[in-house]
This record gives C-alpha cells, sequence and structure tokens, in this order.
C-alpha cells in the first residue's frame, strides 16, 4: 500500500477483519509503566486474514483514569505505521482539528471531552497527522467501554466463547 492512505483505504482497513485471540483482554490490559512512569500501556500485534498488520495500543494515565487511549494502527509492507482510529478518553487539554482551524471554520476546537481520532486522505495531503481530526463522543466512559466500542466498530472478531463453541 502506499504511503498516502485514501478516505476509502483507511475505511476498508478499519472494516477489515481482524480475529483477536481468547485472552486478548488481558493482553491490552494497561500494566507495564512507561518511562515517565505516568503512563502504563500494552500493544498486541494482529494480523488479518487478508494479510495486513495491525497493532493495538492501550495507554491509560495512572494518575488520571479518564485519560486513556486505544489506538489501531495499521502497519505497512515498507514497515510504516499508519494510526488509523484513537479513541482517546477526557484529559486536561482542548483538542483542535487543526485543518478546520486553518480554514476558518467556528466549530474546530472541542474538549475536554471523550472523542475519537480518525485517520483522513485531507489531513495526509495539509502535510498533518494522519489522525489528527477528531470528534466528540459518547460511545463510551470508561477504558473498558471504550475497549469495547473499538472491538465492536473496528472490524475485530472475538473468539467464540466455550458455551458458542458447543451449539
Amino acid at each position: 500500500m502506499p504511503t498516502m492512505l485514501t478516505d476509502q483505504q483507511i475505511q476498508a482497513l478499519i472494516d477489515e477483519e481482524k480475529p483477536l485471540d481468547r485472552d486478548w483482554r488481558t493482553r491490552l490490559r494497561p500494566t507495564k509503566a512507561k518511562s515517565n512512569r505516568q503512563h502504563a500501556e500494552r500493544q498486541m500485534d494482529v494480523r488479518s486474514p487478508g494479510g495486513h498488520s495491525f497493532r493495538i495500543v492501550v495507554r491509560e494515565n495512572r494518575q488520571n483514569r479518564s485519560d486513556f487511549s486505544v489506538i489501531l494502527i495499521f502497519q505497512d509492507d515498507g514497515g510504516g505505521e499508519h494510526p488509523l482510529v484513537r479513541y482517546n478518553g477526557r484529559h486536561s487539554s482542548r483538542h483542535t482539528n487543526r485543518l478546520e482551524k486553518m480554514e476558518g471554520l467556528d466549530d474546530h476546537t472541542f474538549g475536554p471531552c471523550f472523542h475519537i481520532h480518525r485517520a483522513t486522505e485531507r489531513y495526509q495531503q495539509a502535510d498533518l497527522k494522519i489522525d489528527g481530526f477528531a470528534l466528540e463522543t459518547d460511545a463510551y466512559d470508561t477504558l473498558d467501554t471504550a475497549l469495547q466500542a473499538f472491538v465492536r466498530d473496528c472490524g475485530f472478531q472475538e473468539p467464540p466463547t466455550l458455551q458458542q463453541r458447543m451449539l
């Protein structure tokens, strides 16, 4: 895939089926302290049946449990990493959609609030962060509910439960 992703490619990668291991919840529990010890983080790699590689990153602020991120990163064949979506918690700062601010739109800034960043073709074309665009959300209000929404919204397939396998 090219370095610049189109909106159609971004959506197809987000929607692509991505199988999860049985222990995915445990593997993504942010327990490993980062070097500054303010955040804990966990990562897990996932490969789709179509052959694409993805990384899930979960971060949580150790002092403020409402400050977290759940990130889906696409890893291209050339070793490039492209954050496709980021489900953010309520951190202390406001978010500014920079391209909308440059265009003079009134609603370019919001927060602090729960919000979802999405990769866009136009942010790449403007030489801004691929996932710099974000919208407020009420789809979650904790790290656990954000992770549930992330799995539901991003093409992840949970393994069948024991009860489902016995049917």
